[in-house]
């Protein structure tokens, strides 16, 4: 590989040193890799150690870069036979839109793999994991899911904010360092008005909205509705569906209405929060904004200690053998998406949810 490649960052016009993507020969990243990632359907995650680290700035007097020294990152590929340098670019385009937000798992440079020739991608490194594992090992109280569910609405948020939708939105694409949740893995992300190219339907069935599986376009409204099967899955610590096959006839059931069922001992405001996101018509639900401010409120107010969340105590499950929690391509139902005949609406014609419940928070209210 030639040293002298490096990726094309004009790092004179960067505002922060730490914001500069870079190439990394397979010399300085440690050949000895241990992949890290299960949940990957369309690559493989692996970590590793880059021997000299990432830039952090440039030093006037050696007239060198200053780096951070030794540094776990983890490698991503890319399943792609066709065309993965493409993926790679688009990804790593998407990435660079956030990379000043530490909601977001930042991509530090590619580098290639000397035994393949195959080019990955260089990210910092989630020491906890990905939510999904890090509530198979650990009882959370209600402060930590709090804090996670306030983490994953404020990141859903700041990437709306920036026109990206991120389409693939999932425990496994909830990455945890050292206790701060982040988002990551922006293969599937694509701006607010760019069409898919594809019929073909990907992401993991049980977080996938219900309009998508019905052949129509992702939308910000559509992470909304996997923000409230991951909100679902934080509070209760099931995974969703685990133990029917996902197959298309979950997917028909999930566009004809079919939902979790919401635990008693949830916070009333929280339930219903949770059914007006995963609602079968996009329009009805909230948007990202309202969704962060809505926490956010409740979280600071006294509500919250009235209405507590409930404690996890580790979930004893099995998965049936068909639930699958990859990342896939599926086809569309080819029906058309509506909720269950036992839907609850949480307010009549005419009113609005976001109003209503922020009054209820400020009030301290129960529903």
């Amino acid at each position: 590989m030639d040293d002298e490649l490096y990726w094309n960052c004009d790092v004179e016009k960067c505002e922060y040193w730490d914001l500069d993507v870079e190439f990394a020969t397979s010399t300085e990243i440690a050949e000895s890799r241990t992949e890290v990632c299960d949940e990957c359907g369309f690559g493989s995650v692996y970590s590793a150690i880059w021997q000299d680290g990432q830039i952090r700035g440039w030093d006037i007097n050696d007239q060198n870069w200053i780096r951070v020294g030794i540094q776990s990152v983890a490698l991503k590929t890319i399943n792609n036979p066709i065309d993965p340098i493409s993926d790679i670019l688009k990804e790593i385009e998407s990435n660079i839109e956030v990379v000043d937000d530490p909601h977001f798992i930042r991509c530090l440079g590619i580098t290639q793999d000397s035994k393949t020739n195959n080019y990955m991608i260089v990210m910092e490194y989630a020491t906890s994991g990905s939510l999904r594992a890090y509530m198979n090992a650990n009882n959370m109280d209600a402060d930590e899911k709090g804090r996670i569910l306030w983490s994953i609405s404020k990141g859903l948020y700041n990437l709306h904010e920036k026109n990206l939708i991120h389409q693939d939105f999932h425990p496994g694409n909830l990455l945890l360092i050292n206790g701060f949740l982040s988002i990551s893995d922006f293969g599937l992300c694509k701006q607010e008005n760019q069409k898919s190219t594809t019929e073909k339907i990907f992401g993991v069935l049980p977080y996938v909205a219900p309009e998508v599986l019905c052949g129509e376009e992702y939308t910000k409204a559509s992470d909304v509705y996997s923000f409230s099967i991951v909100a679902w899955e934080l509070i209760t610590g099931y995974p969703p569906y685990h133990n029917i096959p996902h197959d298309s006839g979950l997917a028909l059931q999930i566009c004809r209405g079919k939902r979790p069922k919401i635990p008693s001992n949830v916070p009333k405001i929280m339930a219903r929060l949770i059914e007006e996101c995963w609602d079968a018509d996009p329009k009805k639900r909230p948007t990202s904004k309202q969704l962060f401010t809505i926490i956010n409120k409740w979280l600071m107010s006294s509500a919250f200690d009235k209405f507590i969340l409930p404690t996890s105590i580790l979930p004893s499950y099995k998965l049936h053998s068909k639930a699958i929690y990859t990342s896939r391509a599926f086809n569309s139902t080819g029906s058309k998406p509506s909720n269950a005949s036992t839907f609850r609406t949480m307010y009549s014609k005419g009113n609005n949810l976001f109003n209503i419940i922020i009054y209820l928070i400020q009030y301290n209210t129960n529903l």
